[in-house]
């Protein structure tokens, strides 16, 4: 695991232990014990305060984001095939197209929540075969252009 230490005026917001540690201590440990369950399930992962919330990358695509507000916490699936994939189990909890939200002092249960990282990096993993798989395409065709 690599943690990026952002800079504060490159963020707004400083490193991601910095917006935990800003925050009510209910909403700080929701978000700590978020992150350490992300961290501790995705290989190679790097963190980054990303549009003023802590955000998780995974082979360098943002993967999962966790913020804190004054009357719950969100994590954010960056999906909505995700949010619809577990639309049942998500059930108990108010919802947006790509973000659950859950009460400061609480977590998802850590299935679910194991659930969704697994799915957001077979996704992100498809996504980033796809692009490459682009690529190769372009190249083979800007080749085959100049023979």
């Amino acid at each position: 695991m690599t943690i990026m230490h952002m800079k504060k005026e490159e963020t707004g917001s400083g490193t991601v232990a910095e917006y935990i540690k800003a925050q009510d201590p209910a909403a700080a440990q929701s978000l700590q014990e978020t992150r350490e369950q992300i961290l501790a399930a995705v290989p190679g992962a790097t963190e980054l305060i990303s549009y003023q919330i802590p955000t998780i990358k995974y082979r360098e695509a943002p993967l999962l984001a966790y913020a804190a507000y004054p009357k719950h916490c969100s994590l954010y699936t960056m999906s909505k095939a995700v949010m619809e994939r577990y639309s049942d189990e998500l059930s108990g909890y108010k919802k947006t197209a790509t973000a659950v939200h859950f009460g400061a002092g609480t977590t998802l249960p850590a299935t679910l929540l194991l659930k969704i990282i697994a799915d957001r990096m077979a996704e992100t993993d498809f996504m980033l075969q796809q692009r490459e798989a682009k690529k190769m395409a372009r190249r083979m065709a800007a080749k085959k252009g100049r023979s």
